[in-house]
């Protein structure tokens, strides 16, 4: 290597250092301790900064003087190894090997900032084998670049090194120590060989404590694995490298991959002739089997055998391409069988592994990473030893140095896993760990400070954007907001989004979120923006709004009662000094409630005034003119009126308002209809109000004129002679406005209305519950319009009672008290009692009140029948006028509720009737009319089928179906009005109905008499075509006979009996021929008048002449009813008005 080498270590811990410092410029000055910033100054970071540099720099002199004075000592050591040697034995050649020795180390040791640690920068490893095994002719002939230049070595160091005659291989990738083969095998005769083994090793460890050995090559000649041998002799070279490898595992406290090389295969007959094609690419390869990621020595020898056979059948397939291009037979048969000869091995190579690898229990297994092939040069064979040799080979092979797999195995297979050698001490194990923690904990920092800083800059960036896209959404809604009248919807809407603004108003700490910190976060300064945003928003949008909707109150208030109030809310507004926040409130949520504004809205509006108020925001200018302008009207008003006003103005709020959700809650909805803008009692005016508020306010009437001149600034000076008729009249407004709002707010609630049974009966059920809801409201206003005071809580009422079983005088004196105090309640109190005297008085009788709930109830099992069950009960009369007199006996303040639930229920009464007439005709009337008397004649004229005389006097006689349901359900509903049926009073049903009865009458004038069947008439012949002899017809029982001589009248009779006579026409020709015309059915005369285009008026109104034709002869006859009702006019039953539904 040229040029200096860079290690890892120093680079993760340079940018380590750089993250550090990077950590401590951006987001030291979010680093607080309570309110203290130690780094928010740029120059105390910088300092900081350049400390932390310094310290890294005195590190890194601090491990290279250490590091300096661990190369002396090991120069110390080297030179002092060298001396103790013998005289004898320490000849020339050591002591220029030590020279060299001392040139190696000292090139290792380099000079610059990072030449510390180069004994550490490349990977070392030993070669160990049997003399002759073939280990530097594998390093002689790789590729691999030495490390000195010729100054200073011609080649590889032989000789001691850092034992005896070890050979030092300095390369640009890896240290590699070739020992020499009798340290190997240890000749026992002399224990110099084991001294100086031992010494190596140990200096090994001395040079490299924390890694003395990367990897360890055994190297085993091929010539040493030969059938031919005999297993002792196979065994003697396995045995040593096994107590060689114990040694190194023993001394060095370190477990480290092992690499066995098997080499000189170029002895194996057809090997160079397999590969010698090979180019310089494939060779460069590693040819053997490998073991798994870190697999143990056992798992690879278990598995050995399968592998390697794998790799015979993969050479065999691969023959054939060695084969293609060959002229020689010779080379072609030693190809063809070199997989043979090669599988003839594998139980040699597979005992070797376990006698060298064979470990007990008690020891840990090596880590035994392939068994690989090489050549590195190739000889003649010798003709003494292929005669032992397992194939005698036909031709020599040419003498060539050319290497066979060596620098793959080196460079692919052994260098890159430097990294598998460990350790085995505890205290190096925890050395590594704590190295390996070192490395992830720098290498964690540094990810995780790109990552927060990545991290802080995409939240930044979003939260910018969202930012400027909020703002730019709010600027676009109030440039295109043109409206010139204040739409507070919008208005709260635009409101909301500024003060919602990312890091705005709203987020109160503008603390970073976890992902917006690590040293990039810009909250500050948009919270600032949107901070100064919202203000502006409120001093230009919002609070100009309100100062307007106060100044339109003030300027259109229509009393001087609302004006008073508008004027001192208007001040109020402006003037922080006199502000009640509370009560400026409350009247802007009534002025916004007017302005039809939600609730949820309205208290959104309120939050920002009472932000604006908290953060003193600019107020716009007030108008003084109307200021002026009002204060001189209201100057104007009587004192009386004045000083009222401002009492009323100053504690309308002090008390909480009525409304019936007090009494009702929820249930307030179902039983009552009432605006909630309007039904409600002002706070002051309720018995609360008077007590808490007025009374105390009105006797201490002096000091607050005083307390209340900034509004009208007047200077009101009270005689004292004159306070107490100040004070009546005072008192005297106080009342009226009592009783006025109290008579308002209960003749304003109407009992909710109905429109059906369902609906009928939710209500009642309500009226008529146990809780008595409508008597919590009548009590409510007792209480009030009595001014009672409230009552007392149980504790305070079981002391009472006490207090007068123990003195009972002083139950006499509590009731003379009680007389007094309702006598000191004031002016105002009485007129208010005066007023409601008789309603109070009703409520303590409690006489109507248990009347009306009485009646409600007699109610209740109508309108359960009318919604839970299929026969609807009819309702007693006797109820619904216990109802009506009850809710007419009611006070005059009261009768407004219930009168409409009486008319709906008398309504209800008249729809259920009206359905359960239809109900009863449906099964009474169309059933019958649908099976007998529907589409049959003479109800249809064009039907063949007729009206059975049993049925059509069952259905229209009288006491027929029809009359029997006239008499049960119509009867008594109805009177008969300019000869027509019409309904009685309020009464109302089908008008087709009344038709079918009007038309009932004309069909029982026609064909009945005394409720049967009964039609009498005269049948008059007149003429007869003079073609017919004579005619015959015989009709209901009677002939009649014809024949050009003198008519006779013929009188006939229409009965039960009569129409089931047969009925026949026959015509007699002068030829004596006969004509016959059946007349079939009991309708068949009426049957024969249709078919003669029926009946035409014959001299009077009551004769009529029927025209008779037969095959074109003809005959007429006068026609004569009995009955002014002319029942043979068949419209009367054809056009029936029959209503299917009522």
């Amino acid at each position: 290597m040229k040029g200096q080498v860079i290690r890892l270590d120093r680079i993760i811990i340079f940018f380590a250092i750089v993250s550090i410092c990077l950590f401590v410029f951006f987001a030291g000055p979010y680093i607080a301790f309570a309110d203290y910033k130690p780094l928010e100054n740029l120059y105390v970071r910088a300092a900081l900064i350049a400390l932390i540099f310094v310290c890294y720099c005195m590190g890194v002199y601090r491990t290279n003087k250490k590091q300096t004075k661990t190369h002396t000592e090991i120069d110390k050591t080297l030179t002092e190894e060298v001396t103790s040697f013998d005289t004898q034995a320490a000849v020339q050649e050591e002591v220029i090997l030590t020279s060299r020795m001392h040139k190696a180390m000292a090139y290792l040791k380099g000079k610059g900032l990072f030449s510390t640690h180069k004994i550490y920068s490349l990977p070392w490893y030993v070669l160990i084998g049997a003399p002759g095994a073939g280990k530097s002719s594998v390093l002689e002939n790789s590729s691999l670049t030495p490390l000195m230049d010729d100054a200073i070595h011609d080649g590889p160091i032989q000789g001691k090194g850092g034992t005896r005659y070890c050979d030092w291989w300095l390369t640009d990738q890896a240290i590699l120590i070739d020992t020499a083969g009798r340290y190997t095998t240890q000749n026992k005769a002399s224990d110099v060989e084991e001294k100086a083994w031992h010494g190596f090793l140990g200096r090994l460890k001395q040079i490299r404590p924390q890694a003395p050995l990367n990897g360890i090559v055994l190297t085993v000649g091929l010539d040493e694995l030969l059938p031919s041998l005999t297993s002792t002799e196979r065994n003697l070279t396995a045995l040593a490298l096994r107590k060689r490898l114990k040694d190194i595992s023993t001394s060095l406290d370190a477990n480290m991959p092992i690499y066995v090389v098997i080499t000189k295969m170029d002895l194996l007959p057809g090997f160079i002739e397999t590969f010698q094609r090979f180019n310089d690419d494939q060779l460069k390869q590693s040819w053997g089997v490998q073991a798994q990621h870190q697999e143990m020595s056992h798992s690879f020898i278990k598995g050995f055998p399968e592998q390697f056979e794998t790799l015979v059948n993969q050479l065999a397939q691969q023959r054939l391409q060695s084969l293609v291009r060959l002229h020689s037979a010779d080379q072609a048969k030693l190809i063809h069988e070199f997989p043979q000869e090669l599988a003839k091995l594998s139980n040699s190579f597979e005992a070797l592994l376990n006698t060298v690898f064979e470990t007990s229990q008690f020891e840990q297994p090596y880590l035994l990473r392939g068994l690989y092939f090489v050549s590195s040069t190739q000889e003649q064979y010798s003709p003494e030893w292929l005669e032992k040799s397992i194939a005698k080979p036909l031709a020599p092979a040419p003498v060539s140095s050319k290497p066979y797999f060596v620098d793959g195995l080196l460079s692919h297979r052994i260098f890159p896993e430097a990294g598998l050698a460990a350790l085995k001490s505890k205290s190096a194990v925890r050395l590594k760990l704590l190295m390996s923690a070192g490395y992830a904990g720098v290498i964690s920092l540094f990810i995780a400070g790109g990552f927060g800083l990545a991290t802080s800059f995409y939240a930044n960036a979003k939260t910018n954007t969202e930012y400027y896209e909020s703002l730019n959404v709010i600027q676009s809604a109030l440039t295109n907001n043109t409206s010139m009248q204040v739409e507070w919807h919008r208005l709260l809407q635009d409101l909301n989004q500024i003060q919602h603004l990312p890091k705005g108003y709203a987020d109160d700490d503008k603390s970073a979120a976890f992902g917006e910190s690590f040293g990039l976060y810009q909250g500050h300064k948009i919270g600032v923006a949107a901070d100064q945003l919202y203000f502006e928003s409120l001093e230009l949008l919002y609070l100009p709004n309100i100062a307007s909707l106060l100044e339109n109150a003030l300027q259109y208030a229509q009393t001087d009662e609302q004006q008073y109030d508008a004027l001192r809310m208007y001040l109020m507004f402006f003037d922080q000094t006199h502000r009640d926040e509370k009560a400026l409130e409350a009247y802007i949520d009534s002025l916004l409630l007017n302005a039809n504004v939600f609730d949820e809205e309205r208290a959104g509006l309120l939050s920002h005034l009472a932000i604006a108020f908290a953060e003193q925001r600019s107020l716009p200018e007030a108008n003084k003119e109307l200021v002026a302008s009002t204060r001189s009207h209201l100057l104007e008003m009587p004192e009386d009126l004045r000083v009222y006003l401002r009492i009323k103005s100053e504690l309308q709020h002090s008390q909480s308002r009525y409304s019936l959700s007090n009494s009702l809650g929820r249930q307030s909805k179902r039983l009552f209809d009432y605006d909630e803008k309007s039904a409600y009692v002002q706070g002051l005016f309720t018995s609360d109000g008077y007590y808490q508020s007025f009374k105390p306010r009105l006797d201490d009437l002096k000091s607050h004129v005083v307390g209340e001149r900034w509004v009208l600034e007047d200077a009101i000076t009270i005689i004292p002679s004159e306070l107490d008729t100040l004070k009546n009249n005072i008192a005297k407004r106080y009342a009226q406005e009592y009783i006025s709002q109290w008579s308002n707010f209960v003749q304003n609630i109407k009992i909710k209305t109905f429109s059906n049974a369902n609906q009928g009966l939710d209500v009642l059920q309500v009226l008529v519950d146990q809780q008595q809801p409508i008597m919590k409201v009548i009590k409510a206003v007792h209480m009030n319009t009595a001014l009672l005071k409230p009552e007392k809580t149980k504790n305070e009422q079981a002391a009472t009672d006490l207090a007068f079983k123990k003195n009972p005088n002083l139950k006499e004196l509590n009731r003379i008290g009680n007389t007094f105090d309702i006598k000191e309640d004031g002016v105002a109190a009485q007129l208010i009692r005066q007023h409601f005297e008789s309603f109070n008085a009703d409520f303590e009788a409690k006489t109507k009140y248990t009347a009306l709930q009485s009646a409600l109830l007699g109610m209740l099992p109508y309108y359960q029948s009318l919604v839970y069950s299929d026969e609807r009960a009819e309702p007693n009369a006797d109820t619904i006028l216990a109802l009506r007199a009850a809710v007419d006996r009611l006070d005059p303040l009261l009768k407004g509720w219930l009168p409409q639930t009486v008319s709906q229920t008398q309504a209800m009464i008249a729809r259920n009737a009206s359905y359960s007439l239809n109900q009863a005709w449906q099964e009474e009337i169309v059933q019958f009319y649908r099976a007998n008397i529907q589409g049959r004649y003479p109800v249809n004229a064009d039907s063949p089928d007729d009206i059975s005389i049993a049925d059509f006097t069952a259905f229209f006689a009288p006491s027929g179906l029809l009359d029997q349901f006239y008499q049960q359900h119509i009867k008594a509903k109805v009177e008969i009005r300019n000869g027509r049926l019409a309904w009685r009073g309020q009464h109302t049903g089908s008008r087709n109905l009344l038709r079918l009865y009007d038309q009932l009458r004309q069909i029982q004038l026609a064909y009945f008499s005394q409720g049967e069947l009964n039609v009498p008439f005269r049948l008059t012949p007149k003429s007869l075509d003079s073609n017919v002899q004579h005619i015959k017809l015989a009709l209901l029982g009677q002939d009649l006979v014809f024949d050009h001589a003198q008519p006779r009248d013929f009188y006939f009779h229409i009965s039960e009996q009569t129409l089931l006579a047969q009925n026949q026409l026959t015509m007699q020709l002068t030829s004596g021929r006969l004509l016959h015309k059946d007349l079939q059915g009991p309708w068949g005369l009426f049957r024969l008048i249709d078919e003669s285009n029926g009946l035409k008026t014959s001299r009077s109104n009551s004769l009529y002449q029927m025209d008779i034709s037969v095959q074109g002869l003809n005959a007429s006859f006068i026609l004569e009813p009995s009955k002014r009702q002319n029942p043979f006019n068949t419209d009367l039953l054809s056009v029936l008005h029959f209503p299917v539904r009522l």
